[in-house]
């Protein structure tokens, strides 16, 4: 039961600095951007990428963690991130603005209807909501290795810190991936997911209790 995992998390604790944050919530590449020689030879695939953002909020380099094994897909990603991603800077923890990295994923499919995925939605029964909840909470998973994630970052708070900790949570032990297929030895591999949870009263648990 998901309120257990309430319990358990109580004492988690909370991070003071904040890491660069994207500030256009459209996508910052679309279909009308796919490489023509990629189009020709039939590639897709996932694209995960490390952006380093100055204290601008401008991207200063881009590598790619998780290859399509497609040259012109990997290549035209960071070249359009670079170009027009724009982040509010990362900040320390007395709030002054410093240079960080954000990491991201990228689709890319043939057919605009059948993108490969990389977001997964659920909506999670609780016997009662935590204090401040008010929205569903969106994370980013990322995956060094095949399996579970080892990283979890909240992207979008519910309003409840408790409800944030018990998706991640959730998504470390239900999630898991293939290892991903890295283009340079000097770049750790990562694979970035993303998974949205909705918080909903079981009102069975309700109506026992």
């Amino acid at each position: 039961m998901i309120v257990l995992l309430f319990a358990a998390l109580q004492s988690a604790p909370v991070a003071v600095a904040q890491p660069p944050r994207l500030l256009d919530t459209q996508p910052a590449i679309s279909y009308d951007d796919y490489p023509v020689e990629a189009i020709r030879r039939g590639e897709a695939g996932v694209v995960s990428v490390l952006l380093k953002v100055s204290d601008e909020g401008k991207v200063t380099q881009c590598e790619v963690t998780e290859s399509s094994l497609s040259k012109p897909l990997d290549e035209q990603t960071c070249n359009l991130l670079t170009r027009r991603a724009r982040f509010a800077p990362a900040t320390d923890a007395s709030g002054r603005k410093v240079a960080g990295q954000y990491r991201l994923s990228t689709p890319w499919g043939l057919e605009k209807e059948h993108q490969p995925r990389t977001a997964v939605e659920a909506v999670l029964q609780v016997a009662e909501l935590p204090s401040g909840y008010d929205r569903p909470v969106k994370v980013q998973l990322v995956y060094y290795a095949a399996g579970a994630p080892r990283d979890c970052a909240v992207m979008t708070s519910s309003g409840s810190a408790l409800a944030d900790r018990t998706a991640c949570h959730y998504a470390t032990r239900t999630f898991s991936a293939e290892a991903p297929r890295g283009r340079s030895s000097s770049v750790p591999a990562a694979a970035v997911r993303y998974f949205s949870a909705s918080f909903v009263v079981d009102k069975g648990s309700v109506a026992a209790n």
